[in-house]
């Protein structure tokens, strides 16, 4: 799901245990299946703050990849810019920290989920799908948010601070209450 190039460890935990101690969005087994087609493989989790020097790009490698949920247990800081896409695939992170970048392009049926708040210091860039979800339980920050779609789950818990824009169909872009 990660670019080869980050060094990041993470430790296998069992779902029971991994809702417990991290408290996922409430979710159980059940809702589980909304998320995904088929129950994950795998928790991983991450204990600490994660910094990131350059680009991360995130996604799920059909190939490699099993249905896994990435738990950063701490800050996760990108000195670059974040790529988080996938397309027919259902792998998730999962920051219960603050989720800082530069600029963050999530795509398709992307599911990122952070308990605290996303900070992007220039331009986050949405497309996703109907079994997409962009999470964010805090408030979400940024010089600019370009939608590009109307459909999936967007849930943030304040008011973004960003001048949103969206796309039409006709791909004419305009402010939001224009």
């Amino acid at each position: 799901m990660f670019d080869s190039k980050l060094k990041i460890s993470f430790e296998e935990v069992p779902f029971e245990e991994a809702n417990e101690e991290y408290s996922l969005e409430g979710i159980t087994l059940d809702e589980l299946e909304d998320l995904f087609p088929e129950e994950p493989e795998h928790f991983l989790v991450h204990k600490g703050n994660v910094v990131v020097d350059g680009p991360m790009k995130v996604g799920y490698d059909h190939s490699k990849d099993e249905l896994t949920v990435y738990v950063i247990d701490g800050d996760l800081t990108i000195n670059g810019p974040l790529v988080f896409q996938q397309a027919d695939a259902y792998a998730a992170l999962y920051v219960t920290g603050n989720l800082t970048c530069e600029n963050a392009y999530i795509a398709w049926t992307a599911q990122l989920f952070v308990r605290g708040s996303m900070i992007v210091k220039h331009l986050v860039a949405t497309y996703i799908e109907d079994a997409g979800h962009f999470s964010i339980q805090g408030s979400l920050k940024a010089g600019s948010w370009l939608e590009c779609g109307d459909r999936g789950c967007f849930e943030i818990g304040k008011k973004p601070q960003a001048r949103l824009l969206r796309v039409l169909q006709e791909g004419e872009v305009r402010p939001l209450g224009s």
